[in-house]
């Protein structure tokens, strides 16, 4: 990966095996990565003081593909806050699935399981990409046990939880009359 980001660099264009080339001569390249970001938690820096991302960087990367970076931008760690918005987001996205839109079932989380989802789906080094597999895992894959095991579920709610112990409860609640504002929020 590092030889064909050299060539991009060096001579602005890209060449497939069959030859097609593509220039990047007019092209701004942004690469992210969380190098440096386990040294926060595993050093015990206080939550003032910033990890030496650059030199995580620099200690990574050879020095001819360093030096071809303009610059390195640092940005603050996720805060817990900021997990539990991005869980809640993507909660909410699972939530507008064609299963449950067609079912017309809508999703309830508990903050107790938000809070669990985050905690378990955030990692200092990945940051909160493991978030997607615990979801997958602890969420989705229940949801659909649960929804095969009754087809006949719809036209209700279903509030997810979870216990102190961290297991998933599905707890649903059929709703006999739906109102407009419901079907609009569907």
């Amino acid at each position: 990966m590092f030889d064909v980001l050299l060539g991009i660099c060096d001579e602005g264009r890209l060449t497939d095996p069959y030859g097609r080339a593509t220039t990047f001569r007019s092209c701004v390249i942004i690469m992210t990565s969380n190098l440096g970001g386990e040294q926060r938690e595993a050093f015990g820096f206080s939550p003032d003081r910033t990890p030496l991302y650059s030199h995580a960087v620099r200690e990574f990367f050879r020095p001819e593909f360093f030096n071809r970076l303009d610059a390195v931008v640092s940005f603050e760690s996720l805060q817990p806050r900021t997990i539990e918005a991005i869980t809640r987001k993507e909660l909410g996205e699972i939530a507008k699935r064609e299963g449950f839109q067609r079912a017309r079932l809508r999703l309830r989380w508990s903050d107790r399981l938000i809070k669990r989802l985050a905690k378990t789906g955030f990692d200092a080094r990945y940051g909160a990409r493991p978030l997607q597999r615990v979801l997958e895992k602890e969420i989705v894959a229940p949801l659909a046990k649960y929804l095969l095991s009754d087809p006949s579920l719809r036209d209700g709610e279903i509030e997810v939880d979870c216990d102190d112990e961290g297991k998933i409860r599905i707890n649903p609640r059929r709703i006999r009359a739906l109102s407009n504002d419901f079907l609009r929020a569907i």
